[in-house]
This record gives C-alpha cells, structure tokens and sequence, in this order.
C-alpha cells in the first residue's frame, strides 16, 4: 500500500524503483530523474534523482531509487531520463525525458532498466504495459 502525504496544497505519493541494467556491460555511473508535471502547467514538481555506480551488466538492484508521484490527478504526468557511463566511457541517455505515467491501478512499484540490444531505456508497472524510449549516444 502506498504512503499518501502531501506538501502544502499537493499531495503524492512514494513510488519505488528497481534498475536492470541488460546493456551488455558493466556501467560506471547512472543517474536517473523522475518529475511531476502537466501538459497546460508545464512546471516541476517532486523532482527526485539518484547516482548509482559500478553496476554489473544483467543485475537488478531492487528498491534502489525513491520518487513522488501523483495518482488520480488531472493535468498530471510523470517524466524519467537516464543518462549512463559504461565501462568503456561510452555516454548514452535519453533526448528528452520520457512521459509515462503510473495509472490509478498499478501499484507503488516500477521496474527501470537499460536494453543494449535494443538501445532502449523502458518502464514497467504492475498492471500497465509501461514505456520505453530509444537512447542516445553522447559524442
């Protein structure tokens, strides 16, 4: 069961992420970032980020990353990027945050991870299908 607080008129919720890293190598450095907002007001909000290192290729490190989020709420959205350091200095992330939004029905449990074959960065819920979005390279 999610944890309901709020921080003056807003309320959110905690959300927990796992982070798979199926690239093909072990990363040197991830930073990952979760925000809060909305097509008409295009402010951020619950802006949330984390540094992970040394993570071994096909490892999945469970409950690692912390975020707020709003649930059942108009004008609502929730955004993720990824920007990573493999082990050999090769710089990927995402263009541009990726807009994918926990549903009403999924749970406080979000899977993150990276896909070397595909070049992909996806998201997976509980119950809904998630996202992914393809990575660029950093020159």
């Amino acid at each position: 069961m999610s944890q309901n607080e709020s921080w003056g008129d807003d309320k959110f919720n905690y959300g927990y992420c796992d982070f798979e890293n199926y690239w093909g190598e072990t990363l040197s450095h991830v930073e990952l970032t979760h925000f809060v907002a909305g097509y008409f007001d295009v402010t951020k909000k619950l802006a949330t980020s984390i540094k992970l290192y040394d993570i071994p290729d096909k490892s999945e490190l469970k409950k690692v990353f912390t975020i707020l989020f709003e649930r059942n709420k108009i004008d609502s959205y929730d955004f993720w990027s990824i920007k990573f350091v493999t082990k050999k200095g090769e710089v990927y992330k995402t263009k541009e945050p990726l807009r994918c939004t926990i549903s009403i029905d999924d749970s406080e449990y979000v899977i993150l991870g990276i896909n070397g074959d595909k070049k992909t960065f996806y998201i997976a819920f509980s119950t809904m299908i998630g996202c992914n979005k393809k990575l660029v390279k950093v020159e």
